[in-house]
C-alpha cells in the first residue's frame, strides 16, 4: 500500500509539468543516408508520457508473474525474462504500427503485450495451455 501511494504521488507531480516537451536530438553519424533527412527533434506530450509508463509497468508486472510460474516449474523449457527492458519494447511500438512485422529472439514477451495480446494468453502459451496465444 505505501509503494501505492507513493507512485501515486509522483504520478499526481508530474501532472504539474508542462503538457508538451520538445526534446534536441544529437547528430547521428549515418552511412550511405541523407543526414538533412534525419529529425532534429522530438515531442511528445504528457498524456504520450504516462501511457508509456503504465505500459511499461504492466509489462514488468505480468514478468513478475512470469518468473513466479517459471520458479514453480510451471513452465517446461527456458523463460528468458525481460526485466528491465521494458522500455525497448514500449519504445519500438510507439515507433511503428500494428501493420508492421517484428522478429523476435529472446525476451519477447513486451513484444507480444505491445502487439495487444493479454497476460492470460501469454502465461497459458508460457504453460503449454491450449488457451496460449500460439495458432
Amino acid at each position: 500500500l505505501t509503494l501505492a501511494l507513493r507512485r501515486m504521488s509522483v504520478l499526481r507531480g508530474a501532472a504539474r509539468f508542462a503538457s508538451t516537451a520538445t526534446i534536441k536530438l544529437p547528430e547521428y553519424e549515418v552511412f550511405n543516408l541523407d543526414k538533412s533527412a534525419l529529425p532534429k527533434t522530438a515531442s511528445t506530450t504528457s498524456d504520450e508520457m504516462l501511457r508509456y509508463y503504465r505500459e511499461m509497468n504492466f509489462q514488468r508486472r505480468v514478468e513478475i508473474m512470469c518468473d513466479e510460474i517459471y520458479k514453480k516449474k510451471e513452465v517446461r523449457g527456458f523463460c528468458h525474462l525481460m526485466d528491465g527492458q521494458e522500455a525497448v519494447s514500449v519504445g519500438v511500438e510507439a515507433g511503428i504500427t500494428k501493420d508492421d512485422h517484428l522478429i523476435t529472439a529472446y525476451r519477447c514477451h513486451g513484444v507480444l503485450l505491445g502487439r495487444g495480446e493479454t497476460a492470460d494468453r501469454l502465461l497459458a502459451e508460457m504453460m503449454g495451455k491450449s488457451t496460449g496465444a500460439s495458432k
